[in-house]
Parts: structure tokens; C-alpha cells; sequence
């Protein structure tokens, strides 16, 4: 075997392995895109779950305002009419209800908004 065809044999052995790791790079570029859309998908789920988590905090704060209103009103009521008013003291129990059953939503999705920001973080490894 001469030295061209050597070289030659070298040459196609390496273009194979140029075609190999081309091939190789563009299936990663494919992998990439995808988890760049992934990426993006999940970083709109995040912002959405920010603005419920937002509207949720605010109608917690309307709640204990106006449970703290409604307080104020018993306490005034009772001392003026020196009774009890057990049917406010069922309805202060029914909206400590709702708002222990809010914050337990608000507890999920702060849950799941940490599990989304691990998964981002794994993705963007």
C-alpha cells in the first residue's frame, strides 16, 4: 500500500469521524432547543402560579382585615349590649376556616413553585 493510498485511507477515516461528530452535534442542538422550550414552558407556569399566589396573599389580606373589622364590631356589640353573640363567634370560626383552608393552597403552590424552580435549575445544569 503506498503512502497516498495511506493517506487517503486516514483522510476518509477522518471524514467519517467528522460526519460522526456532526451528527452527534446537531442531536444535541436538537436536545438543547427542546429543553430551551421546556425551559420557557415551565417559566410561564412559574409566573402564572406567581400571579395566583399573589391574588391568593391578597385575598388574605382582604380576610384578616375583615375578620379584624368584624372583631372590632363583636367586641363593640357585646360591650354595649353585654351579650353573647355566639352566632358571630360560629361565623369568626367559619372564615378562620377559609382562611387556614387558603393558606393551605397558598402552601401547595409554593410547593410546587419550589419543585418548578429545582426542575428549571436540573434543566439549566
Amino acid at each position: 500500500m503506498s503512502d497516498t493510498d495511506k493517506i487517503m485511507q486516514a483522510i476518509e477515516g477522518l471524514t467519517r469521524k467528522v460526519g460522526y461528530n456532526t451528527m452527534k452535534l446537531d442531536t444535541l442542538v436538537v436536545k438543547v432547543d427542546c429543553i430551551d422550550h421546556k425551559v420557557g414552558k415551565l417559566e410561564h407556569r412559574i409566573a402564572m402560579l406567581e400571579g395566583k399566589m399573589d391574588t391568593l396573599e391578597g385575598r388574605m389580606d382582604k380576610l384578616e382585615a375583615e375578620t379584624a373589622d368584624l372583631k372590632g364590631i363583636v367586641v363593640k356589640m357585646e360591650h354595649d349590649h353585654d351579650k353573647s353573640l355566639s352566632a358571630l363567634h360560629d361565623g369568626f370560626a367559619m372564615v378562620y376556616d377559609i382562611r387556614l383552608a387558603i393558606r393551605k393552597d397558598i402552601e401547595r403552590i409554593n410547593t410546587h413553585q419550589e419543585l418548578q424552580d429545582t426542575r428549571i435549575m436540573m434543566l439549566d445544569a
